[in-house]
């Protein structure tokens, strides 16, 4: 499943106003960057993908071994 990190930064430093929070969808984030961009700030959005297929990894250990 696609979510999506975004980051609230102050223009002229570059730092986090709000730390980074994921969301599911880009739905009203416009709306959302123009009102944050008049406060002097940026919105910068990264996509990450969820994996759900794990693979299940067995160790043998040393005192089960003969």
């Amino acid at each position: 499943m696609q979510k999506f990190i975004i980051s609230v930064k102050e223009k002229t430093t570059g730092r986090d106003v709000i730390p980074p929070y994921v969301v599911n969808s880009l739905e009203g984030l416009g709306h959302y960057s123009e009102r944050v961009s008049r406060l002097g700030l940026i919105v910068i959005v990264d996509s990450i993908r969820e994996e759900n297929d794990f693979v299940e990894l067995k160790l043998k250990t040393q005192g089960n071994e003969k």
